[in-house]
């Protein structure tokens, strides 16, 4: 008897561990599994390809056009656009402004009644992602007024990072280690005057 109830427990842990949601758009499917927010149509890493980057970012600025506070049409351009840069360092000059699109995109969104747990992770790994442009920040670079300005954008994209992936921690539990594992106090790397 303890077995079979050990042996359901395991299964129930299972199910729960790998819980996704996944909400579809007419050109793109998004998944949310254990933390981690894809698209199906995407490579391995899910990335969308040149063509699908460009007809979904291409819809959704002649959605926006027409109307500009389409809560789906902005959640799309802060997903391609955060999408896009899936594991890719070292292009900050590119980067950093595609991230801020996301960024704008994404609250726009939110101020327009979007509420989704989907776009509530969206919100939460581009303020982690955005955070990460300043990482490979080196004082050659940057004079120091260059530097204070990067600083303060370091440390609020830090505080929003670790203020949305806590809230994740209780809206997606199945997420929990992917969200904390992102939660961090880190310094700004770059010594300010």
């Amino acid at each position: 008897m303890k077995t079979l109830y050990s042996l359901l427990c395991l299964f129930m842990l299972s199910i729960g561990a790998y819980a996704q949601i996944t909400t579809t758009f007419p050109q793109v499917t998004t998944a949310l599994r254990d933390g981690v927010l894809t698209i199906k149509e995407g490579d391995a890493m899910g990335r969308p390809s040149d063509a699908l980057y460009k007809s979904v970012t291409d819809s959704a600025n002649a959605l926006l056009k027409k109307n500009p506070a389409d809560t789906n049409a902005l959640f799309l351009t802060a997903l391609m656009e955060s999408q896009k840069f899936i594991l890719l360092s070292g292009l900050k000059d590119v980067r950093l402004p595609a991230l801020q699109k996301a960024e704008t995109a994404i609250n726009k969104a939110f101020d327009n009644g979007i509420s989704s747990l989907t776009a509530k992770a969206l919100r939460a790994r581009i303020y982690y992602q955005l955070k990460e442009c300043f990482y490979t920040d080196e004082g050659w670079m940057y004079k120091n007024d260059d530097r204070k300005k990067r600083k303060a954008l370091f440390e609020r994209y830090q505080e929003l990072a670790n203020k949305y992936n806590g809230e994740m921690i209780t809206l997606d539990p199945s997420g929990t280690g992917q969200y904390k594992s992102i939660i961090k106090e880190e310094k700004y790397r770059l010594e300010v005057k």
